[in-house]
């Protein structure tokens, strides 16, 4: 994780766990956004998405979100049975999050982690732009 932000990372114990409540990812982006804005000396109203852009960090979610994935696909090749079989019932939700960022689980599968990254890293990028 980054230096930077030691606030944050108190307040995000796991990515798994922040992902189960829309209140825990609001809270974990706010203290995020807000570490951000002290560093930066930046104002409450004015948007942390360039500072972010030029820091080259991701939002939150956008952490969160690889993480979800890369823990996803780690698990998908376990040797362990059971995990695989688990892991293959979440196909669907792990589908649908993979549209938001314009993947597809395929690509997913095929490519080395630094490549997941790299994806993630082109859509912050496209979102910014935009």
């Amino acid at each position: 994780m980054f230096t930077t932000c030691l606030p944050a990372k108190r307040t995000i114990k796991s990515p798994l766990l922040a992902e189960r409540s829309d209140r825990h990812d609001t809270s974990a982006s706010a203290a995020w956004s807000n570490c951000f804005r002290k560093i930066f000396n930046a104002c409450w109203r004015e948007s942390v998405r360039p500072l972010l852009f030029f820091c080259s960090c991701l939002p939150l979610t956008y952490i969160i979100h690889q993480r979800r994935l890369l823990y996803w696909k780690k698990c998908l090749f376990s040797d362990n049975v059971l995990l695989q079989t688990l892991t293959r019932c979440c196909y669907d939700n792990i589908g649908s999050l993979c549209d938001i960022y314009k993947l597809t689980v395929k690509n997913l599968v095929d490519s080395p982690k630094h490549l997941v990254k790299e994806l993630f890293w082109r859509e912050f990028e496209r979102s910014y732009i935009m």
